[in-house]
């Protein structure tokens, strides 16, 4: 009998869409090690694009807490995905 690797499906996995971990459910706020894994960046690059450096991350804020809506993460990735700018 023959057959596949699931690993082999993680590495060919569309990045533009979330891990399967991040779709527990409609209106579910993501926590910044979430969208670090999503972006395929550091929780620290992600913490940097919400405070300080452009561009800016969407995100919603609880006093300390930090928490992004999936759909203003995939309109991020459309509007900035297209290319690298140094940032």
């Amino acid at each position: 009998m023959a057959t596949t690797s699931p690993s082999h499906t993680d590495k060919t996995r569309d990045s533009s869409a979330p891990s399967e971990a991040l779709q527990r459910g409609p209106g579910r706020l993501l926590t910044i090690p979430e969208v670090a894994e999503w972006l395929g960046v550091s929780k620290g690059w992600v913490y940097d694009h919400v405070t300080r450096k452009q561009p800016r991350l969407p995100c919603i804020r609880f006093g300390e807490l930090t928490r992004f809506r999936q759909a203003d993460i995939e309109r991020f990735i459309e509007e900035h995905g297209g290319g690298r700018n140094g940032s």
